[in-house]
């Protein structure tokens, strides 16, 4: 075991760390140095999509005014900061949001409807 080090060494050691550190995490995540960009808008909710990753949905207002919805996963590194992940999002703007809030009340139904099926067949099964 070598003693102790200068402080000129152990600088030296904790570069060498850092970029070794910074070349494995531009190896694991691409596009992701520095801090994550800002989570704009209001929150309408999160919710969790799985082990390290959440669906974000945010009320959001563009550069002219009109309102939108944010939908995006985000997915957190190793150090557990949050990213969203490119390509896995969409906005919905102000003249789609009617017709794409009466598309998720009819999923629900129809997904309401399937396990109320699925709820009495089983039923029916274990009698």
């Amino acid at each position: 075991m070598s003693g102790p080090r200068s402080a000129a060494e152990l600088e030296a050691i904790a570069a060498r760390i850092r970029t070794t550190a910074a070349d494995a995490h531009r190896a694991l995540y691409p596009g992701r140095l520095g801090e994550p960009p800002a989570d704009i808008g209001v929150e309408i909710a999160t919710i969790p999509a799985g082990p390290g990753r959440e669906l974000r949905l945010r009320f959001i207002v563009d550069d002219r005014g009109r309102p939108s919805i944010s939908i995006r996963i985000w997915e957190s590194d190793p150090g557990n900061v949050f990213w969203p992940l490119r390509g896995l999002g969409l906005v919905v703007r102000d003249h789609e949001l009617v017709p794409f809030g009466h598309a998720v009340a009819k999923g629900l139904s129809m997904v309401a409807n399937q396990v109320t099926a699925a709820r009495n067949t089983n039923e029916r099964n274990s009698r």
